[in-house]
Protein backbone atom coordinates (compact mmCIF):
# COMPACT_ATOMS: atom_id res chain seq x y z
CA UNK A 1 0.00 0.00 0.00
CA UNK A 2 1.02 3.61 -0.61
CA UNK A 3 -0.12 6.63 1.41
CA UNK A 4 0.06 9.79 -0.70
CA UNK A 5 0.38 12.85 1.56
CA UNK A 6 1.13 16.59 1.75
CA UNK A 7 -1.20 17.57 -1.08
CA UNK A 8 -4.70 18.81 -1.79
CA UNK A 9 -6.62 16.05 -3.55
CA UNK A 10 -9.66 17.13 -5.57
CA UNK A 11 -12.13 14.26 -5.77
CA UNK A 12 -13.98 15.80 -8.79
CA UNK A 13 -17.29 14.53 -7.37
CA UNK A 14 -17.99 18.19 -6.71
CA UNK A 15 -15.86 21.31 -6.89
CA UNK A 16 -15.35 21.64 -3.12
CA UNK A 17 -14.69 18.06 -1.98
CA UNK A 18 -10.99 17.63 -1.21
CA UNK A 19 -8.84 15.30 0.88
CA UNK A 20 -5.42 15.73 2.49
CA UNK A 21 -4.25 12.16 1.89
CA UNK A 22 -5.10 9.12 -0.21
CA UNK A 23 -4.27 5.44 0.27
CA UNK A 24 -3.85 3.11 -2.70
CA UNK A 25 -3.17 -0.57 -3.20
CA UNK A 26 -2.45 -2.55 -6.38
CA UNK A 27 -3.36 0.40 -8.56
CA UNK A 28 -6.69 1.19 -6.88
CA UNK A 29 -7.75 3.86 -4.36
CA UNK A 30 -8.73 2.15 -1.07
CA UNK A 31 -9.18 5.01 1.43
CA UNK A 32 -9.42 8.80 1.60
CA UNK A 33 -8.71 11.40 4.27
CA UNK A 34 -9.24 10.23 7.86
CA UNK A 35 -10.35 6.80 6.65
CA UNK A 36 -6.69 6.11 5.86
CA UNK A 37 -6.00 6.06 9.62
CA UNK A 38 -7.57 2.58 9.81
CA UNK A 39 -4.62 1.14 7.89
CA UNK A 40 -0.96 0.48 8.63
CA UNK A 41 2.10 -1.06 6.94
CA UNK A 42 2.21 1.29 4.01
CA UNK A 43 4.84 3.29 2.16
CA UNK A 44 4.44 7.07 2.41
CA UNK A 45 4.99 9.40 -0.56
CA UNK A 46 5.26 13.17 0.01
CA UNK A 47 3.72 15.12 -2.90
CA UNK A 48 5.39 18.39 -1.85
CA UNK A 49 2.28 20.51 -1.41
CA UNK A 50 0.95 19.86 -4.91
CA UNK A 51 -2.64 20.08 -6.09
CA UNK A 52 -3.77 16.66 -7.19
CA UNK A 53 -6.54 15.71 -9.61
CA UNK A 54 -7.68 12.40 -11.06
CA UNK A 55 -5.36 11.43 -13.92
CA UNK A 56 -5.98 13.57 -17.00
CA UNK A 57 -7.14 11.88 -20.21
CA UNK A 58 -6.54 13.18 -23.76
CA UNK A 59 -9.80 12.01 -25.30
CA UNK A 60 -9.08 12.35 -29.01
CA UNK A 61 -5.69 12.23 -30.69
CA UNK A 62 -3.57 10.16 -33.04
CA UNK A 63 -0.77 8.91 -30.83
CA UNK A 64 1.59 7.67 -33.51
CA UNK A 65 0.91 10.70 -35.69
CA UNK A 66 1.69 12.97 -32.74
CA UNK A 67 5.00 11.20 -32.27
CA UNK A 68 5.82 11.68 -35.92
CA UNK A 69 4.99 15.39 -35.65
CA UNK A 70 7.46 15.74 -32.77
CA UNK A 71 10.14 14.24 -35.04
CA UNK A 72 9.14 15.97 -38.29
CA UNK A 73 10.22 19.04 -40.19
CA UNK A 74 7.57 21.61 -39.33
CA UNK A 75 6.64 24.94 -40.91
CA UNK A 76 4.72 25.94 -37.76
CA UNK A 77 1.87 27.54 -39.71
CA UNK A 78 4.09 30.16 -41.37
CA UNK A 79 1.95 32.07 -43.92
CA UNK A 80 4.70 34.00 -45.70
CA UNK A 81 5.27 32.26 -49.03
CA UNK A 82 8.86 33.39 -49.43
CA UNK A 83 9.70 32.31 -45.88
CA UNK A 84 7.96 28.93 -46.31
CA UNK A 85 9.84 28.14 -49.52
CA UNK A 86 13.13 29.11 -47.90
CA UNK A 87 12.43 26.72 -45.01
CA UNK A 88 11.49 23.89 -47.40
CA UNK A 89 14.73 24.44 -49.30
CA UNK A 90 16.66 24.31 -46.02
CA UNK A 91 14.87 21.10 -44.95
CA UNK A 92 15.69 19.34 -48.24
CA UNK A 93 18.69 16.96 -47.95
CA UNK A 94 18.61 15.27 -51.38
CA UNK A 95 16.14 12.65 -50.14
CA UNK A 96 12.43 12.13 -49.51
CA UNK A 97 11.04 15.18 -47.69
CA UNK A 98 7.88 15.18 -45.53
CA UNK A 99 6.84 18.45 -43.92
CA UNK A 100 4.07 19.27 -41.41
CA UNK A 101 2.52 22.51 -40.22
CA UNK A 102 1.69 23.88 -43.67
CA UNK A 103 -1.23 26.25 -44.26
CA UNK A 104 -2.40 26.23 -47.87
CA UNK A 105 -1.04 29.57 -49.11
CA UNK A 106 -1.00 28.62 -52.77
CA UNK A 107 2.35 26.89 -53.17
CA UNK A 108 2.13 24.51 -56.16
CA UNK A 109 4.08 21.62 -57.67
CA UNK A 110 6.00 24.16 -59.79
CA UNK A 111 7.31 25.87 -56.65
CA UNK A 112 8.33 22.55 -55.11
CA UNK A 113 9.90 21.30 -58.36
CA UNK A 114 12.36 24.18 -58.18
CA UNK A 115 13.61 22.58 -54.94
CA UNK A 116 13.47 19.02 -56.33
CA UNK A 117 11.56 17.09 -58.96
CA UNK A 118 13.66 13.97 -58.39
CA UNK A 119 12.80 13.24 -54.75
CA UNK A 120 9.38 13.12 -53.07
CA UNK A 121 8.27 16.36 -51.44
CA UNK A 122 4.98 16.35 -49.51
CA UNK A 123 3.56 19.23 -47.49
CA UNK A 124 0.81 18.08 -45.16
CA UNK A 125 -1.82 20.78 -44.67
CA UNK A 126 -2.71 21.76 -41.12
CA UNK A 127 -6.14 20.10 -41.40
CA UNK A 128 -4.33 16.72 -41.83
CA UNK A 129 -6.71 15.79 -44.64
CA UNK A 130 -5.06 17.50 -47.61
CA UNK A 131 -1.60 17.92 -49.16
CA UNK A 132 0.60 19.86 -51.55
CA UNK A 133 3.10 17.74 -53.49
CA UNK A 134 5.72 18.02 -56.22
CA UNK A 135 5.67 16.41 -59.68
CA UNK A 136 7.55 13.34 -58.44
CA UNK A 137 4.59 12.38 -56.25
CA UNK A 138 2.03 13.10 -58.97
CA UNK A 139 3.93 10.94 -61.48
CA UNK A 140 4.49 8.12 -59.01
CA UNK A 141 0.76 7.93 -58.16
CA UNK A 142 -0.40 8.63 -61.73
CA UNK A 143 -2.28 11.77 -60.68
CA UNK A 144 -2.92 13.83 -63.79
CA UNK A 145 -4.01 17.41 -64.46
CA UNK A 146 -3.07 18.62 -61.00
CA UNK A 147 -1.20 21.70 -59.80
CA UNK A 148 -0.04 19.67 -56.79
CA UNK A 149 -2.61 21.04 -54.33
CA UNK A 150 -4.61 17.97 -53.32
CA UNK A 151 -7.93 18.69 -51.59
CA UNK A 152 -9.93 15.71 -52.85
CA UNK A 153 -10.06 13.05 -50.13
CA UNK A 154 -9.87 10.10 -52.52
CA UNK A 155 -6.66 11.44 -54.02
CA UNK A 156 -5.40 12.45 -50.58
CA UNK A 157 -5.79 8.87 -49.39
CA UNK A 158 -3.22 7.76 -52.00
CA UNK A 159 -0.74 10.33 -50.71
CA UNK A 160 -1.45 9.35 -47.11
CA UNK A 161 -0.10 5.85 -47.88
CA UNK A 162 3.17 7.37 -49.07
CA UNK A 163 3.28 9.66 -46.06
CA UNK A 164 2.70 6.85 -43.57
CA UNK A 165 5.33 4.49 -44.98
CA UNK A 166 7.59 3.99 -41.96
CA UNK A 167 9.16 0.78 -40.71
CA UNK A 168 8.22 -0.77 -37.37
CA UNK A 169 11.39 0.40 -35.62
CA UNK A 170 10.70 4.03 -36.49
CA UNK A 171 7.00 3.80 -35.61
CA UNK A 172 7.90 2.34 -32.22
CA UNK A 173 10.47 5.06 -31.60
CA UNK A 174 8.15 7.96 -32.42
CA UNK A 175 5.25 6.49 -30.44
CA UNK A 176 7.46 5.99 -27.40
CA UNK A 177 8.55 9.63 -27.70
CA UNK A 178 4.92 10.77 -27.92
CA UNK A 179 3.93 8.86 -24.77
CA UNK A 180 6.81 10.32 -22.78
CA UNK A 181 5.85 13.82 -23.93
CA UNK A 182 2.19 13.30 -22.98
CA UNK A 183 3.15 12.06 -19.51
CA UNK A 184 5.18 15.25 -19.00
CA UNK A 185 2.00 17.18 -19.84
CA UNK A 186 0.14 15.32 -17.07
CA UNK A 187 -1.74 12.73 -19.10
CA UNK A 188 -2.26 9.30 -17.61
CA UNK A 189 -4.33 7.96 -20.52
CA UNK A 190 -5.30 8.66 -24.10
CA UNK A 191 -8.13 7.79 -26.48
CA UNK A 192 -6.33 7.33 -29.78
CA UNK A 193 -7.19 6.63 -33.41
CA UNK A 194 -4.21 4.81 -34.98
CA UNK A 195 -5.16 1.32 -36.02
CA UNK A 196 -5.86 1.83 -39.73
CA UNK A 197 -3.24 4.34 -40.82
CA UNK A 198 0.10 2.58 -40.77
CA UNK A 199 1.62 -0.65 -42.05
CA UNK A 200 -0.99 -3.04 -40.68
CA UNK A 201 -3.44 -3.49 -37.83
CA UNK A 202 -1.37 -6.32 -36.36
CA UNK A 203 1.86 -4.32 -36.34
CA UNK A 204 0.22 -1.19 -34.91
CA UNK A 205 -1.57 -3.02 -32.12
CA UNK A 206 1.68 -4.83 -31.29
CA UNK A 207 3.49 -1.48 -30.96
CA UNK A 208 0.77 0.00 -28.72
CA UNK A 209 0.58 -3.16 -26.62
CA UNK A 210 4.34 -3.12 -26.02
CA UNK A 211 4.62 0.59 -25.28
CA UNK A 212 1.64 0.71 -22.91
CA UNK A 213 3.55 -1.78 -20.74
CA UNK A 214 7.05 -0.34 -21.00
CA UNK A 215 5.76 3.18 -20.34
CA UNK A 216 3.04 2.18 -17.83
CA UNK A 217 0.54 4.25 -19.80
CA UNK A 218 -3.17 3.68 -20.44
CA UNK A 219 -3.92 3.53 -24.17
CA UNK A 220 -7.57 3.32 -25.23
CA UNK A 221 -7.81 2.51 -28.94
CA UNK A 222 -10.63 3.59 -31.21
CA UNK A 223 -11.33 0.80 -33.69
CA UNK A 224 -11.49 2.21 -37.21
CA UNK A 225 -14.33 0.52 -39.08
CA UNK A 226 -11.91 -0.65 -41.81
CA UNK A 227 -10.03 -2.87 -39.31
CA UNK A 228 -13.07 -4.04 -37.37
CA UNK A 229 -12.78 -7.64 -38.59
CA UNK A 230 -9.10 -7.73 -37.64
CA UNK A 231 -10.02 -6.42 -34.18
CA UNK A 232 -12.65 -9.13 -33.76
CA UNK A 233 -10.04 -11.80 -34.54
CA UNK A 234 -7.38 -10.46 -32.17
CA UNK A 235 -6.87 -7.88 -29.46
CA UNK A 236 -4.19 -8.23 -26.74
CA UNK A 237 -5.08 -9.03 -23.13
CA UNK A 238 -3.47 -6.12 -21.32
CA UNK A 239 -5.00 -4.01 -18.52
CA UNK A 240 -3.28 -0.88 -19.88
CA UNK A 241 -4.61 -1.37 -23.44
CA UNK A 242 -8.34 -1.07 -23.98
CA UNK A 243 -10.53 -1.15 -27.12
CA UNK A 244 -13.19 1.57 -27.16
CA UNK A 245 -15.65 2.92 -29.76
CA UNK A 246 -15.66 2.08 -33.48
CA UNK A 247 -14.47 5.07 -35.53
CA UNK A 248 -16.14 6.16 -38.76
CA UNK A 249 -16.03 9.32 -40.87
CA UNK A 250 -19.41 10.83 -41.76
CA UNK A 251 -18.19 14.02 -43.47
CA UNK A 252 -14.99 15.93 -44.24
CA UNK A 253 -13.38 19.18 -43.12
CA UNK A 254 -14.16 22.89 -43.21
CA UNK A 255 -10.91 23.90 -44.91
CA UNK A 256 -11.52 21.53 -47.84
CA UNK A 257 -15.25 22.45 -47.95
CA UNK A 258 -16.17 18.79 -47.49
CA UNK A 259 -17.78 19.15 -44.06
CA UNK A 260 -21.51 18.63 -44.67
CA UNK A 261 -23.37 21.86 -43.86
CA UNK A 262 -26.99 22.99 -44.16
CA UNK A 263 -26.45 25.44 -47.02
CA UNK A 264 -23.88 25.74 -49.81
CA UNK A 265 -20.46 27.16 -49.06
CA UNK A 266 -19.88 30.76 -50.12
CA UNK A 267 -19.21 30.98 -53.88
CA UNK A 268 -19.85 27.25 -54.28
CA UNK A 269 -22.60 24.98 -55.54
CA UNK A 270 -21.72 22.36 -52.92
CA UNK A 271 -22.63 21.97 -49.24
CA UNK A 272 -20.01 19.31 -48.54
CA UNK A 273 -19.80 15.56 -48.73
CA UNK A 274 -21.10 12.39 -47.07
CA UNK A 275 -18.44 9.73 -46.69
CA UNK A 276 -20.81 6.89 -45.89
CA UNK A 277 -24.29 5.95 -47.10
CA UNK A 278 -27.22 5.54 -44.73
CA UNK A 279 -27.28 1.83 -45.49
CA UNK A 280 -23.59 1.33 -44.73
CA UNK A 281 -23.83 3.47 -41.60
CA UNK A 282 -26.75 1.45 -40.25
CA UNK A 283 -25.04 -1.84 -41.07
CA UNK A 284 -21.97 -0.67 -39.15
CA UNK A 285 -24.15 0.53 -36.28
CA UNK A 286 -25.88 -2.86 -36.05
CA UNK A 287 -22.52 -4.63 -36.06
CA UNK A 288 -21.24 -2.29 -33.34
CA UNK A 289 -24.32 -2.99 -31.22
CA UNK A 290 -23.84 -6.75 -31.65
CA UNK A 291 -20.39 -6.23 -30.10
CA UNK A 292 -21.87 -4.01 -27.33
CA UNK A 293 -19.88 -1.07 -28.67
CA UNK A 294 -20.63 2.53 -29.46
CA UNK A 295 -19.59 4.51 -32.51
CA UNK A 296 -17.17 7.45 -32.62
CA UNK A 297 -18.29 9.52 -35.61
CA UNK A 298 -16.17 12.23 -37.22
CA UNK A 299 -18.85 14.90 -37.62
CA UNK A 300 -18.06 18.53 -38.41
CA UNK A 301 -20.92 20.09 -40.42
CA UNK A 302 -24.31 20.92 -38.90
CA UNK A 303 -26.20 18.86 -41.49
CA UNK A 304 -23.88 15.92 -40.87
CA UNK A 305 -24.48 16.21 -37.12
CA UNK A 306 -28.26 16.26 -37.58
CA UNK A 307 -28.21 13.23 -39.88
CA UNK A 308 -25.94 11.26 -37.56
CA UNK A 309 -28.18 11.82 -34.53
CA UNK A 310 -31.22 10.61 -36.51
CA UNK A 311 -29.38 7.49 -37.69
CA UNK A 312 -28.14 6.68 -34.19
CA UNK A 313 -31.71 6.81 -32.88
CA UNK A 314 -32.66 3.86 -35.12
CA UNK A 315 -30.72 1.35 -33.00
CA UNK A 316 -30.93 0.73 -29.26
CA UNK A 317 -27.95 2.11 -27.33
CA UNK A 318 -25.53 -0.02 -25.31
CA UNK A 319 -23.50 0.67 -22.16
CA UNK A 320 -20.57 2.10 -24.14
CA UNK A 321 -21.58 5.57 -25.31
CA UNK A 322 -21.67 6.82 -28.86
CA UNK A 323 -19.50 9.87 -29.31
CA UNK A 324 -19.30 12.72 -31.79
CA UNK A 325 -15.76 13.64 -32.76
CA UNK A 326 -15.51 17.43 -33.25
CA UNK A 327 -19.16 18.60 -33.49
CA UNK A 328 -17.97 21.89 -34.92
CA UNK A 329 -21.37 23.20 -36.10
CA UNK A 330 -24.84 22.50 -34.73
CA UNK A 331 -28.32 24.00 -34.97
CA UNK A 332 -30.31 25.04 -31.90
CA UNK A 333 -32.94 22.41 -32.67
CA UNK A 334 -30.33 19.67 -32.78
CA UNK A 335 -28.73 20.73 -29.50
CA UNK A 336 -32.13 20.47 -27.80
CA UNK A 337 -32.36 16.85 -28.98
CA UNK A 338 -28.97 15.76 -27.66
CA UNK A 339 -28.83 13.21 -24.84
CA UNK A 340 -26.82 10.19 -23.73
CA UNK A 341 -23.88 10.99 -26.00
CA UNK A 342 -20.36 12.39 -25.67
CA UNK A 343 -18.74 15.07 -27.82
CA UNK A 344 -14.96 15.29 -28.20
CA UNK A 345 -14.29 19.02 -28.52
CA UNK A 346 -11.09 20.84 -29.52
CA UNK A 347 -10.91 24.42 -28.13
CA UNK A 348 -7.91 25.30 -30.33
CA UNK A 349 -10.10 24.80 -33.42
CA UNK A 350 -12.03 27.98 -32.58
CA UNK A 351 -8.96 30.05 -33.40
CA UNK A 352 -7.63 27.78 -36.15
CA UNK A 353 -10.92 27.68 -38.08
CA UNK A 354 -12.02 31.27 -37.51
CA UNK A 355 -10.89 32.63 -40.88
CA UNK A 356 -12.03 29.57 -42.84
CA UNK A 357 -15.51 29.85 -41.34
CA UNK A 358 -15.68 33.61 -41.92
CA UNK A 359 -14.84 33.20 -45.59
CA UNK A 360 -16.89 30.12 -46.40
CA UNK A 361 -19.99 29.89 -44.20
CA UNK A 362 -22.77 32.46 -44.03
CA UNK A 363 -25.84 30.55 -42.84
CA UNK A 364 -27.14 30.77 -39.28
CA UNK A 365 -25.77 28.00 -37.08
CA UNK A 366 -23.92 27.53 -33.80
CA UNK A 367 -20.15 27.43 -34.24
CA UNK A 368 -18.24 25.47 -31.60
CA UNK A 369 -21.05 25.89 -29.02
CA UNK A 370 -19.14 24.23 -26.18
CA UNK A 371 -21.20 25.86 -23.43
CA UNK A 372 -24.46 24.65 -24.97
CA UNK A 373 -23.11 21.12 -25.38
CA UNK A 374 -21.93 21.13 -21.77
CA UNK A 375 -25.49 21.71 -20.54
CA UNK A 376 -26.78 18.68 -22.47
CA UNK A 377 -24.18 15.92 -22.80
CA UNK A 378 -20.68 14.82 -21.78
CA UNK A 379 -17.95 16.94 -23.30
CA UNK A 380 -14.38 15.68 -23.52
CA UNK A 381 -11.69 18.29 -24.16
CA UNK A 382 -9.04 17.13 -26.59
CA UNK A 383 -6.58 18.33 -29.23
CA UNK A 384 -6.81 15.96 -32.21
CA UNK A 385 -3.00 15.96 -31.98
CA UNK A 386 -0.98 16.17 -34.13
CA UNK A 387 -3.45 18.75 -35.49
CA UNK A 388 -3.24 20.92 -32.33
CA UNK A 389 -1.10 21.13 -29.19
CA UNK A 390 -2.32 18.59 -26.58
CA UNK A 391 -1.16 20.61 -23.54
CA UNK A 392 -4.29 20.57 -21.34
CA UNK A 393 -3.47 23.86 -19.66
CA UNK A 394 -3.38 25.62 -23.04
CA UNK A 395 -6.67 23.99 -24.01
CA UNK A 396 -8.28 25.04 -20.73
CA UNK A 397 -7.03 28.57 -21.35
CA UNK A 398 -8.81 28.57 -24.74
CA UNK A 399 -12.01 26.97 -23.41
CA UNK A 400 -14.45 29.80 -22.73
CA UNK A 401 -17.99 29.97 -21.27
CA UNK A 402 -17.53 26.85 -19.15
CA UNK A 403 -16.76 26.77 -15.43
CA UNK A 404 -13.32 25.67 -14.30
CA UNK A 405 -14.87 22.64 -12.59
CA UNK A 406 -16.53 21.58 -15.85
CA UNK A 407 -13.28 22.16 -17.74
CA UNK A 408 -11.45 19.78 -15.41
CA UNK A 409 -14.30 17.26 -15.58
CA UNK A 410 -13.84 17.23 -19.35
CA UNK A 411 -10.31 15.92 -18.77
CA UNK A 412 -11.03 13.57 -15.86
CA UNK A 413 -14.39 11.92 -15.15
CA UNK A 414 -16.07 12.60 -18.51
CA UNK A 415 -13.62 10.61 -20.68
CA UNK A 416 -13.99 7.65 -18.32
CA UNK A 417 -17.79 7.85 -18.34
CA UNK A 418 -17.55 7.85 -22.14
CA UNK A 419 -15.75 4.49 -22.14
CA UNK A 420 -17.50 3.04 -19.05
CA UNK A 421 -14.35 2.59 -16.92
CA UNK A 422 -13.68 3.40 -13.24
CA UNK A 423 -11.29 6.29 -13.59
CA UNK A 424 -11.47 10.06 -13.44
CA UNK A 425 -12.43 10.44 -9.78
CA UNK A 426 -10.41 10.36 -6.57
CA UNK A 427 -12.74 7.91 -4.93
CA UNK A 428 -12.56 4.46 -3.39
CA UNK A 429 -12.46 1.74 -6.04
CA UNK A 430 -11.12 4.03 -8.79
CA UNK A 431 -7.77 3.95 -10.58
CA UNK A 432 -4.76 5.23 -8.63
CA UNK A 433 -3.94 7.70 -11.42
CA UNK A 434 -3.15 11.29 -10.46
CA UNK A 435 -2.05 14.49 -12.17
CA UNK A 436 -0.26 16.83 -9.76
CA UNK A 437 0.16 20.58 -10.41
CA UNK A 438 2.18 23.26 -8.66
CA UNK A 439 -0.85 25.58 -8.57
CA UNK A 440 -4.50 25.09 -7.71
CA UNK A 441 -5.98 24.99 -11.22
CA UNK A 442 -9.48 24.93 -9.73
CA UNK A 443 -9.05 28.43 -8.29
CA UNK A 444 -6.25 30.36 -10.05
CA UNK A 445 -6.97 33.12 -12.56
CA UNK A 446 -7.12 32.15 -16.21
CA UNK A 447 -3.79 33.80 -17.06
CA UNK A 448 -2.03 31.76 -14.38
CA UNK A 449 -2.86 28.53 -16.23
CA UNK A 450 -0.12 29.42 -18.70
CA UNK A 451 2.48 29.48 -15.91
CA UNK A 452 1.31 26.30 -14.15
CA UNK A 453 3.56 23.23 -14.17
CA UNK A 454 2.92 19.52 -13.87
CA UNK A 455 4.96 18.26 -10.90
CA UNK A 456 4.12 14.57 -11.04
CA UNK A 457 2.18 12.18 -13.26
CA UNK A 458 1.17 9.03 -11.38
CA UNK A 459 -0.26 6.00 -13.21
CA UNK A 460 -1.33 2.75 -11.56
CA UNK A 461 0.45 3.93 -8.37
CA UNK A 462 3.73 4.50 -10.24
CA UNK A 463 5.20 8.02 -10.31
Amino acid sequence: MILWTNATFYSMEDCLLTYDKVLTEEGIIVALGNDTLKYSNYQTVDLKGSYVFPGFSESHLHLIGYGRKLFSNNLKLDINKESVLAKIKKFYKNEKLLIEGYINIGITKDDLDLISSDDIIILRHNDYHSFTVNSKVLEMLNIKNSNGIILDDLVSSKITKVWESNDKVMLTKITDYAIKDLKKLGFTSVHTDDLSYFNSYDETIEILNLLSKTNNFRINTLIHYSVLDSFIKYYPNNKLLNPIQIKVFYDGTLSSKTALISENYVNSNSNGKRYITDKDFLNLLKKARSLSKGLAIHTIGDLAFSEVIKLLSLEKKVSEMDRIVHGSLASDDLILELENIAIDIQPHFVKSDKEVIRKNINHQTNIYPFDKYNKKVLINTSSDAPVEDPNPLLNMYELNNISRFDMIKSYTINPYLTINKKGGLIKEGYYADFTCFDKDIMKIEKEELLDTKVLYTIIDEKM
